[in-house]
């Protein structure tokens, strides 16, 4: 099974169409500065939440996503509750 940390910035690169190793490099920069929008970080949790069998991300913890680090901690956190 691929890592978290793989999976949640490929699904980032497939929805944006930017680099895997640009988003990898920006981890912590804030999505306004990656010009990532909030349709492309929804559509990144619904990819993802298939990708690891995760129940359905609220909106609520959607919002308060502020960088591409924050949703891979949001995954494994999610991962380890099962």
């Amino acid at each position: 099974m691929e890592s978290v940390e793989y999976g949640v910035i490929s699904a980032f690169a497939w929805i944006t169409d930017d680099e895997y190793d640009y988003l990898n490099s920006n981890l912590d920069k804030n999505f306004v500065a990656l010009n990532i929008n909030y349709l492309d970080i929804t559509e990144v949790c619904m990819e993802i939440e298939e990708k690891f069998d995760l129940e359905e991300i609220q909106d609520n913890d959607i919002e308060n996503f502020k960088t591409i680090k924050d949703v891979i901690d949001f995954v494994e956190t999610q991962r380890n509750r099962d």
